[in-house]
């Protein structure tokens, strides 16, 4: 049997959503990283890390070398998901599950904990394409924050790794998550999903990715990701091709009813404002009274 190596741990500031590599859960505060092979880890979770699997190779860069164990490390969680198959039928409406996410590491009470909950969000869109027809939204060449992502060089390659890692652990169904799972079948229903866009006795907005069948999408203003270089990115799972992407919120119109407001206020897709009115027919045909 191979000998127990150990990590060379350096305590480390993240100033972006990172996670344990040992419980896989998430965390603001310092942490540590190793200086080897680049495993995170929470102070806590130390004792429970595997041993260290790489020796620095010279030839390789630091961020290069993260990128190879991020992109491990994303097989391994990805390969550990249950496919999310759910039936395409219009007539049954619109299969939606919410994950419930939590943020660990300096969460020191329930009150906390409850607040460091958030959910993301994604619900089947029954036949986009009969709608939109072969238009996509390509991400944005002139945008910086997009350039980050999706441009040339293994930073690029490092930051794409760890978004869909995120996407993977945002989205999963496991037993560190709380789902749920129900079905969407009128607009109403879907106003009722998300709590007529108020939490805390405040209007919320919402940050949206609309794929080829599915919508992804969360609170825009969560604390999680105040600081995150594209939540579109992170809600497309990195792709760099998707149908719409933008924010939407809830109002109220003079008569008293609960509107849906919906926009292309995306910089990662800079998707095109003209095409916003198909976006709102496919609202209102796969969610009725939207």
């Amino acid at each position: 049997m191979e000998p127990h190596r150990s990590h060379h741990w350096k305590p480390t500031v993240f100033t972006t959503p990172t996670w344990c590599s040992v419980c896989g859960e998430f965390f603001w505060l310092p942490g540590l990283v190793c200086q080897t092979c680049g495993l995170l880890s929470h102070p806590e979770c130390k004792v429970a890390a595997s041993s260290c699997m790489m020796r620095a190779d010279p030839s390789v860069s630091s961020v290069g070398q993260r990128f190879l164990n991020v992109s491990r490390m994303a097989d391994s969680i990805v390969s550990t998901l249950s496919p999310e198959v759910d039936r395409k039928d219009p007539e049954h409406g619109n299969v939606y599950r919410i994950h419930y996410n939590t943020i660990v590491g300096g969460v020191r009470s329930m009150e906390q904990e409850r607040s460091a909950r958030f959910p993301t969000i994604s619900i089947q869109m029954h036949f986009v394409p009969d709608i939109l027809g072969l238009k996509m939204s390509t991400w944005n060449r002139d945008y910086e924050a997009a350039q980050q992502i999706f441009g040339p060089g293994p930073a690029c390659m490092l930051a794409r790794a760890s978004i869909k890692l995120l996407h993977a652990q945002l989205y999963r169904r496991g037993s560190n998550l709380r789902t749920k799972k129900g079905v969407v079948k009128s607009g109403s229903d879907f106003l009722s999903m998300i709590g007529y866009g108020v939490r805390g006795g405040r209007e919320r907005f919402f940050t949206y990715v609309l794929k080829e069948d599915k919508m992804f999408f969360c609170e825009t203003g969560q604390e999680f990701f105040r600081d995150f270089t594209s939540k579109h990115a992170m809600h497309a799972n990195c792709d760099e091709d998707v149908r719409y992407s933008g924010e939407f919120h809830v109002l109220k119109n003079k008569h008293g009813d609960h509107v849906l407001y919906v926009d292309n206020n995306s910089g990662t897709y800079s998707p095109e404002k003209k095409d916003l009115p198909l976006i709102a027919e496919i609202f209102r045909k796969k969610l009725p009274g939207s």
